[in-house]
């Protein structure tokens, strides 16, 4: 597995690509991999990065494949940050985003653990 970064004129990503097969998968503009490297937490700051709509998601990582387990549309609350704190358990930040000012405002902070 490679973690490569591409960038043109518009866009921007980050991807893994699995050097046996060749398939990839594209990351959002955040991301975070659980110690054993076994889960990945992707989500979007759409204060961050406004031209993406906020979401976050869940893969399981084996022998080199990506399987989403849990993918939300979290409309305009976005997540501000994540980190894993075991394999299984990671914070996320989350707040409510004013569209006509762009701040992040009511932030809570939530623990999730994936079974």
């Amino acid at each position: 597995m490679i973690l490569a970064h591409f960038e043109n004129w518009e866009e921007s990503h980050d991807f893994f690509i699995n050097i046996k097969d060749g398939s990839n998968y594209i990351l959002t503009p955040f991301y975070e991999v659980n110690p054993n490297r076994d889960f990945l937490l992707t989500y979007v700051d759409i204060a961050a990065a406004p031209i993406y709509s906020s979401e976050l998601m869940i893969s399981q990582i084996k022998k080199g494949v990506f399987t989403t387990l849990y993918k939300k549309d979290l409309g305009q609350t976005t997540i501000t940050d994540a980190k894993w704190i075991s394999n299984t358990d990671c914070l996320l930040t989350t707040g409510f985003v004013d569209i006509e000012t762009n701040d992040v405002k009511d932030k809570k902070w939530y623990r999730m653990t994936i079974e």
